[in-house]
């Protein structure tokens, strides 16, 4: 099990899952990677279960499930990387799938999300990102979500915006689509 000392799993190169469960796992997990961050990204097939007070330090995030109902639970944990060094976190959504988000979704450091194929449904949970991006062979629903960014630019085929609010984060904050 993890102690207070070693309570870091590293990530060396891309890693690959159906889905990722991190729970009731002791002394605050921390998922980080090494080496060349622009090189490295975790690809999940799947859903994804974080649990409360860990931490997730891996700046790229592709799912690429090609299922519906795939599930995305935060508890709370931010996406994305803390550390300057990494410069940029992403989380990109790219299979032909869908995805719900459980609870709120905040994605770190000069952070985008790309919303490239598949579906995601907000499930009305706040989203946090420096920029939202949702290409045309996607769908969004937003729900009643507060979408927090600082740029904003949605040509989804499908868009259910329903009683939602895009709220800039900034006085420079851009929007289209």
């Amino acid at each position: 099990g993890f102690t207070s000392s070693a309570n870091k799993v590293t990530i060396d190169g891309s890693a690959t899952c159906k889905d990722m469960t991190w729970a009731a796992a002791p002394n605050n997990p921390i998922l980080g990677i090494s080496g060349e961050w622009s090189q490295q990204n975790i690809n999940i097939y799947g859903s994804l279960t974080l649990q409360n007070e860990m931490g997730f330090e891996v700046p790229k995030i592709k799912f690429r499930a090609t299922q519906p109902n795939q599930t995305i639970t935060t508890n709370g944990v931010p996406l994305g990387s803390q550390n300057q060094t990494y410069n940029s976190s992403s989380v990109t959504f790219e299979g032909s799938g869908e995805w719900i988000l459980n609870d709120d979704f905040k994605v770190l450091n000069y952070s985008a999300i790309f919303v490239n194929q598949g579906s995601l449904n907000t499930n009305s949970k706040n989203v946090t990102v420096d920029r939202f991006l949702a290409y045309e062979n996607s769908a969004l629903s937003l729900g009643s979500s507060v979408m927090s960014v600082n740029t904003w630019r949605c040509l989804s085929n499908v868009f259910d915006a329903g009683t939602s609010l895009i709220d800039g984060l900034g006085s420079q904050s851009a929007f289209s689509g």
